[in-house]
């Protein structure tokens, strides 16, 4: 851009600011006008210049099953951004937490995928505690996302260190003909869950299918059956545990745990020795009736294809506690830039083309993941039933626990459920984590 040109757009801008003293409105506008013209000229003089710079951009995240949706939208970024070459590092869930802690600190990884900073807090407190993570504050982008989103799991000591990209929930997955052959109605009490398993059983039918060879999926059984009961009675019951003012072996916890252990009497036989991936497929065959689990599963149930209706319901832990008013929701991808990154302008560029509208609608409609932009429509059915179930949210419990707790009990839940500990021994077990800290 010659010089002639920018000092005329400087000799406007000063005269458009005189003539807006006496103008009014006018003049503001006139001012507003060649300000952006002048903000947009310089935009595109720094792109030109990072144009010629030859950059490549580490892009570590866990979502392997991606892989077809980042390569094409990888291609759309790079018609735009030929100079930056992305590098995607998936890295298998199992693996991730060690895997992330050591690309931050030694700066291989300039994009991270990482858990809600909820959870990391509790589980890898490092990352947040040492400054791993570039402050993202103020950057225009993240206006696309609903408010709602910057809350305690992507702010930390007042800076949006992460983007949460997916919503997730726990429903109950059911199979609409076979309540209605039973003359079954969505239950909306735990009673009436209780109720409705019996029926099922009665038929021959498990009623509830459960991988727990992997063992953490009974992690997400207990996320389902908590809400509707602690926090409907304390809402700050995990903030005071860290306190000391209230305790996982408090009966308001026990009854958590004692609900878990009852409805387990309901999974299919040699459930331990099934694998989580498998049970969609179970609940496609018609050889159980129910699955607690995340919605992320709709996707797999939708895959597998099923001749009956599917629909969900949230699960009712509380006989006089309505469960739509405690929808527990956990952000599933959230993306960071690492702060050792030496690419963080590339990085800035890939995170905002990933956040436009069209853009990002494209991620979370080929995923089939809850959004965390509004304006987003399924044509799945399944999903959007799904998505009609969220409103009055609550964050998972494992996003609560005490910040440094690291607490995750999926092997003492296991233990209770073949009924090697019972609910007060798995408490107290839970609550000396808690006891340790302080």
């Amino acid at each position: 851009m010659g010089s002639k040109f920018k000092k005329t757009v400087a000799l406007l801008l000063v005269l458009s600011m005189n003539i807006a003293l006496f103008a009014g409105c006018t003049g503001e506008e006139v001012k507003t006008n060649e300000q952006e013209q002048v903000q947009q000229d310089r935009q595109k003089e720094g792109t030109q210049d990072d144009d010629q710079k030859d950059v490549t951009l580490n892009v570590m995240h866990w979502r392997v099953e991606d892989a077809e949706v980042f390569d094409r939208l990888n291609e759309q970024f790079n018609q735009e951004y030929p100079n930056v070459k992305i590098e995607m590092d998936p890295v298998p869930t199992k693996n991730y937490a060690n895997a992330v802690t050591v690309r931050l600190a030694s700066g291989e990884a300039d994009i991270v995928g990482v858990d809600p900073l909820g959870q990391l807090i509790n589980k890898i407190p490092a990352i947040l505690k040492g400054n791993a993570l570039y402050d993202l504050t103020g950057q225009e982008f993240l206006d696309n996302y609903n408010p709602s989103i910057w809350g305690d799991n992507a702010v930390y000591e007042g800076k949006v260190l992460a983007v949460p990209t997916s919503l997730n929930t726990v429903v109950v997955f059911y199979n609409k003909d076979l309540f209605k052959e039973l003359n079954l109605e969505i239950p909306k009490t735990y009673a009436e869950f209780i109720e409705a398993c019996e029926v099922i059983k009665a038929e021959g039918i498990d009623p509830i299918g459960f991988g727990g060879k992997d063992g953490w999926p009974v992690n997400v059984d207990m996320i389902g059956v908590e809400g509707a009961i602690v926090r409907s009675e304390n809402p700050d019951f995990y903030k005071q545990l860290a306190t000391g003012e209230t305790k996982f072996t408090d009966p308001l916890f026990v009854e958590v745990l004692s609900k878990l252990k009852e409805i387990s009497k309901y999974f299919e036989e040699d459930s331990m020795g099934v694998a989580y991936d498998d049970v969609p497929v179970l609940f496609s065959q018609k050889k159980v009736a129910m699955i607690l689990d995340g919605s992320w599963s709709a996707a797999n149930i939708q895959m597998l294809g099923t001749d009956f209706e599917v629909g969900v319901f949230l699960f009712p832990g509380s006989d006089n506690v309505d469960p739509a008013n405690y929808v527990p929701v956990k952000y599933g991808l959230c993306w960071a830039i690492s702060n050792e990154s030496e690419n963080k302008e590339a990085a800035l560029k890939y995170l905002e083309f990933l956040s436009r509208p069209d853009v990002y609608a494209d991620y979370i409609t080929s995923v089939n993941q809850m959004p965390t932009q509004d304006g987003i429509t399924f044509t799945d059915p399944l999903l959007t039933e799904v998505a009609g179930l969220l409103g009055n949210n609550i964050e998972f419990v494992d996003q609560v626990y005490p910040p440094g707790s690291n607490i995750d009990p999926w092997q003492s839940l296991q233990a209770m459920i073949i009924g090697a500990k019972t609910p007060e021994e798995v408490a107290k077990e839970m609550q000396d984590k808690v006891d340790s800290m302080q």
